[in-house]
C-alpha cells in the first residue's frame, strides 16, 4: 500500500456571495507518493481553473503570490481530480498536515460530480501525530516541523506540491513505527446508523464516532454514547468526572480504572448539512495531574456559570424595578 501525501490550496468568495455547498473552491492539488519502503516514488501537481470564485481573495493572493491570469492556465476541477485519483492507484491511504484537506476535497468532488472516495475513509493526520509525539499542546506549523527535522527550505511554502513534499519528508523522518498505527477516520461521510458507527483502539487511545441523531438532546440521552469507560479495557469506572460542557460543542470527562489508572475524555458534537448531529468521542490515559486539571476546569466553569447567572438575575431584577 502506498501513502499519498496530499496538500490543497483553495480560494473563497471575494466580493461575491459564497456558495454554502462549496465555501472553499480548490485551485491546486499537490501530492507525493510514498511507497511501502518509505521512499518518495512520484509527485502530482494539478492547477485548477476556478468556476465559482474566479477572483482571488486578497488573503489567498497574498499567501500564494500569483494572480487570476495564472489560474486561467489550469483545467476544470473534475478533470484535475480524476487525473489525480487515477495517479493515486488502487491501494493507498492519504496523509495530510491537518484535518481540512480531505473535507474540502470531498466537498468539491461532490459538487462537481466526481465519484466519491471509499467509506469509511482512513487517513493519517501527520500534524496531530507529530504533536502527540512531541508532547505539544498546540498545533505546529509545517514550517516549524520541517525546521526541527533539519529539512532545507529549498522550495517556497504555501504551494500545494511543495507543502506535500515537505509533509512527505517529515513523514520519512518520523518513520513507520511512529505513524502507521496512528490512523484516524475522516468524517465527511459520517456514520448514518448504528451499523456504520466507527471504533478504534490505538495504544492508550480509544475513539468512537457515533451514528446520526435528530438533535443534541437525543445524544445526551443515549447511555451508550455517554458511557465513561477505560480506554484500554473498556471497564466502567467508579471514580469519575461526569461529562461537562466546555462550550456548546465540546464536552470533557474523566475517570479512574482500577487496572489502568486515570484517563480523560473529550466529546465533540458535529452537525451535518441536513441538520442532524453526531459525536466524536476520544478517551485517553492520563495521570493524576491531568485528572486533577480536568476537575479544576470543571469547577472553574461551574463558578463562571454561577456568576453569569447571578449577574443575569440582577439585571432582570433591576429592569423589573424600573
Amino acid at each position: 500500500m502506498n501513502l499519498i501525501v496530499l496538500d490543497l490550496e483553495w480560494n473563497q468568495a471575494s466580493g461575491t456571495r459564497s456558495n454554502p455547498l462549496v465555501p472553499f473552491e480548490i485551485i491546486e492539488i499537490g501530492a507525493v507518493k510514498v511507497n511501502s519502503d518509505w521512499e518518495i516514488e512520484d509527485e502530482f501537481a494539478g492547477l485548477v481553473k476556478p468556476l465559482l470564485y474566479p477572483r482571488l481573495h486578497f488573503k489567498v493572493r497574498e499567501m500564494l503570490g500569483y494572480n487570476e491570469n495564472y489560474l486561467k492556465k489550469g483545467k476544470p476541477f473534475y478533470s484535475v481530480c480524476r487525473e489525480f485519483l487515477k495517479w493515486c492507484g488502487e491501494s493507498y491511504r492519504f496523509v495530510t498536515w491537518g484535518e481540512p484537506d480531505l473535507e474540502q476535497l470531498q466537498r468539491n468532488m461532490e459538487y462537481y460530480g466526481v465519484k466519491k472516495l471509499p467509506k469509511p475513509l482512513l487517513y493519517y493526520n501527520l500534524q496531530a501525530i507529530y504533536g502527540r509525539a512531541c508532547g505539544l499542546s498546540a498545533a505546529c506549523s509545517l514550517e516549524e516541523a520541517a525546521e526541527r527535522f533539519g529539512i532545507p527550505a529549498d522550495r517556497p511554502f504555501h504551494r500545494a506540491i511543495n507543502d506535500a513534499w515537505y509533509t512527505a519528508r517529515i513523514l520519512q523522518a518520523m518513520g513507520p513505527e511512529q505513524v502507521l498505527d496512528d490512523y484516524t477516520f475522516d468524517t465527511y461521510n459520517n456514520p448514518k446508523n448504528r451499523e456504520e458507527e466507527l471504533r478504534r483502539q490505538t495504544g492508550d487511545l480509544y475513539q468512537y464516532i457515533s451514528r446520526e441523531f435528530s438533535d443534541k438532546r437525543n445524544v445526551v440521552r443515549d447511555k451508550e454514547v455517554m458511557a465513561i469507560h477505560c480506554p484500554l479495557c473498556r471497564a466502567r469506572v467508579g471514580k469519575k468526572i461526569k461529562w461537562f460542557a466546555n462550550n456548546h460543542s465540546v464536552y470533557y470527562c474523566g475517570g479512574k480504572c482500577r487496572s489502568h489508572g486515570y484517563f480523560g475524555g473529550k466529546m465533540k458534537f458535529k452537525s451535518t448539512l441536513s441538520g442532524k448531529v453526531y459525536i466524536i468521542k476520544t478517551l485517553k490515559l492520563t495521570d493524576e495531574t491531568g485528572f486533577r486539571a480536568l476537575k479544576e476546569r470543571q469547577e472553574s466553569l461551574r463558578i463562571r456559570r454561577r456568576e453569569r447567572n447571578k449577574r443575569q438575575k440582577m439585571l432582570e431584577k433591576k429592569g423589573s424595578d424600573n
